[in-house]
């Protein structure tokens, strides 16, 4: 299906988020609500995301491609029933993980779960990469069974699920020490501007050596001119944005609580993966600093004590910059698509209406 935009496709969206308010505006602000508000609109979904069809198509003919062990599993349990079951399936084990950090290692759950909502790589690119995102809540679950439970072998139930969704989960190798280990604030900036110059040679080493060859001039119109590298670099600008101003407060968000420290390492992690690997593959890198950009659930709610315009205005302020980035995305991809071609979040379509 060849696809055009138009204004009323944001409808659904416009339904969704009005829900969402009303449930974060009513007295009782249940997360539990929020959740099943969430679960259901993920569900129910037909056609959303770039890779919709390629699992339709690998659930109604097995064998098509494989898959890593557990995705493969629900693949061949579905293509016995319906393969809609593999959407509904896939979005529980993704929000559940994201409830429970929220609900029980969170200062404040409900702006966890939005900044989940709020951060586009989470919830709208969510719907294409879904085994990806399986993985993510999974390792910042498994590290926070590790931090705060001290559960070693509790907490390899999570990277063992996220290990059988997606082989890059493998990343929590590098992310689940950080639970022990603590860096000052001097070592771990200095990383960082260590791999933001990397990256900023690499780019310029391509550029100046490579460009005149046929095939990587190919490649790096590719990377210069789709779509979903205008929105790519707009994100790394913006996480690293974020990891600067984290930066800026990092004492003071420490001096919150000791844990946020931990978080602040794992994001900066999350940047530093990005800027060495963002001149090799642009997607590749977002979906690795995914696993530590996910941290920002637990960071954000601490913004709330250290801002300067006192608590009350101060989350609102939170809430409007992740509103204003979740948009500007948004519209980002929109107009960065070429008329005719497929955007990975519209248009929306349910199981029980729906245009192939």
């Amino acid at each position: 299906m060849k696809y055009y935009f138009n204004i009323l496709d944001l409808f659904p969206y416009f339904i969704l988020f009005t829900l969402i308010c009303f449930i974060i505006n009513n007295k009782k602000r249940n997360l539990f609500y929020l959740v099943i508000v969430v679960i259901v609109f993920l569900s129910i979904r037909y056609g959303v995301g770039y890779d919709y069809y390629e699992y339709k198509e690998c659930i109604q003919y097995p064998g098509v491609k494989q898959f890593e062990p557990i995705a493969q599993a629900l693949i061949n349990f579905t293509s016995s029933i319906h393969y809609q079951w593999f959407f509904v399936i896939t979005t529980v084990i993704t929000i559940v993980p994201v409830y429970i950090v929220s609900k029980r290692y969170s200062i404040m759950p409900i702006l966890s779960f939005m900044i989940y909502m709020l951060v586009p790589m989470f919830f709208l690119d969510g719907m294409s990469t879904i085994r990806n995102s399986i993985a993510y809540p999974m390792i910042l679950l498994a590290f926070m069974i590790l931090l705060r439970e001290r559960k070693k072998y509790l907490s390899v139930i999570p990277v063992i699920i996220s290990l059988g969704f997606h082989n890059s989960a493998i990343i929590a190798l590098a992310i689940l020490p950080l639970a022990f280990i603590t860096f000052k604030r001097r070592t771990a900036f200095f990383f960082w501007v260590v791999s933001f110059i990397i990256s900023q040679a690499h780019i310029v080493t391509l550029l100046e050596n490579y460009l005149d060859l046929p095939y990587i001039s190919r490649a790096a119109w590719y990377l210069l001119n789709t779509p979903d590298n205008h929105s790519g670099r707009t994100l790394w600008i913006v996480v690293n944005i974020i990891n600067l101003v984290n930066f800026y407060y990092w004492n003071k968000l420490k001096a919150q609580n000791i844990e946020v420290g931990k978080f602040l390492m794992v994001y900066n992690l999350g940047c530093i993966l990005y800027n060495l690997t963002i001149s090799i593959e642009p997607t590749f890198a977002l979906r690795l600093s995914n696993y530590c950009s996910i941290f920002l659930m637990l960071i954000a709610p601490y913004y709330v004590y250290v801002l300067p315009w006192g608590i009350a205005r101060n989350k609102r302020y939170i809430y409007l910059f992740f509103i204003i980035y979740f948009c500007s995305i948004f519209f980002v991809v929109i107009h960065g698509t070429p008329a005719g071609e497929r955007i990975s979040f519209l248009p929306y379509q349910t199981f029980f209406s729906h245009i192939d």
